[in-house]
């Protein structure tokens, strides 16, 4: 799917340009580097590859046009090893309320590391379309939107923005725990609203 999407920015003068003022970017660490962990944390800090790069340039597109929200969950402390499955469940047990969290203890090539949801309607922050540069701001001009109860995949630490969009565009979002972060970020596709919760999550 990153691939498809970096055939399509090539072939638009004005696409190929941001993406590769976005490697650029990326590259010199002149993004804000608590989004681009949250869209997608490398393994190796700073490199992106032309596929990854589209890929969070897509999701960047969709948080400033208001096609995609998010919320900020505190969680009061920092995942560990993705291996520490057990011990990450814990420290998600303690989530406010109306969230919650089951991470995946076996995670046999699963498609996540768990499940994220919510059990009453919550109140998400979307851009209202407005860019950074208009009105003499550097930040886009902010609503909020009511979104009912539904369930997302969870993804805990490193990442490829490839599938963090992936989870945008089929599964309604995700919900980010980067490392070195004590807060779940939840991304949300508010024109692919997410699904309801799958009772095999724990």
């Amino acid at each position: 799917m990153a691939l498809a999407l970096l055939d399509r920015f090539l072939f638009s003068r004005k696409a190929a340009e941001a993406l590769v003022l976005t490697r650029m970017h990326l590259r010199d660490g002149k993004l804000d580097g608590r989004l681009v962990a949250v869209v997608g944390q490398q393994d190796r800090m700073n490199i992106w590859p032309a596929e990854q790069a589209a890929a969070y340039l897509r999701v960047h597109a969709g948080l400033m046009s208001g096609e995609f929200a998010r919320v900020e969950i505190a969680v009061g402390a920092h995942p560990s090893a993705d291996a520490e499955r057990r011990k990450n469940g814990q420290k998600l047990a303690v989530l406010p309320q109306p969230f919650h969290a089951a991470v995946d203890q076996d995670q046999n090539f699963a498609d996540a590391d768990g499940q994220f949801w919510w059990s009453t309607p919550i109140k998400v922050e979307k851009s209202v379309g407005v860019s950074y540069y208009d009105h003499n701001s550097r930040y886009p001009v902010l609503t909020s939107e009511l979104v009912s109860e539904g369930a997302v995949p969870l993804e805990v630490g490193v990442t490829k923005a490839s599938r963090t969009l992936l989870h945008l565009m089929h599964g309604g979002g995700v919900a980010r725990w980067p490392y070195g972060t004590d807060t779940v970020t939840l991304l949300i596709n508010l024109h692919h609203k997410p699904r309801a919760r799958s009772e095999g999550a724990r």
